[in-house]
């Protein structure tokens, strides 16, 4: 969001392309593109008459070039050109994308919970959000509408973090833990806002502690890392892997 505003905002749009299965055409040539901003997981390009909002999901992305770079991605994977001068904004692979206007814009995701790296945010929010829930620790906090930006990686990189069990409702974790939780969350989100791989170690060469790490020694005890689904679809949740320490994050069962 930051790279796209920074390329994008107050420039004229001279040409936009979309062949998105579920955006409808819309004449923005001429318009002025006010800003680009992320809310959790979601983009937001706001061009004055209208906002575009987009989530990338697990296979989405958007790239800037100008007119003499190659893509780095297939042509036949562009779903969405914003062309103005000197940059391009492609969008491929967007598995979501719709238009936000009339009085939505004021509210344009109001089923997001409070962002994690929004500085005005209080902690204390986010802990009485999730304070006292019977929900298992782990699908809470990948719940976008309670609080927004944790995903896979830092849902298991948080949970071993804090030594608690993701399988544990919330209701059993004190304040202080939940409160460390969450400011550790809003701490690891905000130093990897402006890098490419997402670290939660002090070693660049081993950066997660457990994520992706099954069967492998545990840093601090040696128990092997192991993996188990989280998720249930009848309430609506994604069935999602998570990555523990049995041991230091005292998992039972």
């Amino acid at each position: 969001a930051r790279t796209l505003h920074l390329a994008l905002a107050g420039k004229e749009v001279l040409r936009f392309d979309s062949r998105h299965p579920r955006l409808t055409p819309a004449e923005l040539v001429g318009e002025r593109i006010e800003s680009v901003v992320a809310r959790g997981k979601n983009l937001l390009i706001d061009f004055g008459v209208t906002v575009l909002h987009t989530h990338m999901r697990m296979r989405g992305a958007w790239h800037i070039y100008r007119d003499s770079d190659p893509w780095r991605r297939p042509r036949r994977d562009a779903e969405i050109v914003i062309v103005t001068e000197p940059w391009s904004a492609v969008g491929f692979s967007i598995p979501t994308a719709r238009w936000v206007r009339g009085a939505e814009r004021g509210a344009p995701l109001p089923g997001l919970g409070p962002d994690l790296v929004d500085d005005s945010i209080d902690t204390a929010r986010f802990v009485a959000a999730i304070r006292g829930l019977n929900e298992p620790l782990g699908v809470v906090l990948m719940d976008q509408g309670r609080l927004g930006g944790v995903g896979n990686v830092y849902k298991s990189e948080l949970c071993f973090m804090a030594g608690v069990s993701p399988f544990a409702p919330c209701a059993s974790v004190d304040d202080a833990t939940l409160t460390a939780l969450i400011e550790n969350a809003r701490r690891l989100l905000r130093r990897n806002l402006h890098t490419k791989v997402r670290t939660t170690r002090p070693d660049r060469g081993r950066p997660l502690w457990v994520y992706r790490r099954r069967d492998e020694p545990c840093f601090h005890c040696g128990t092997p890392i192991e993996m188990r689904h989280q998720g249930d679809p009848l309430r609506g949740q994604a069935i999602r892997s998570t990555y523990f320490c049995r041991r230091c994050q005292h998992v039972v069962g």
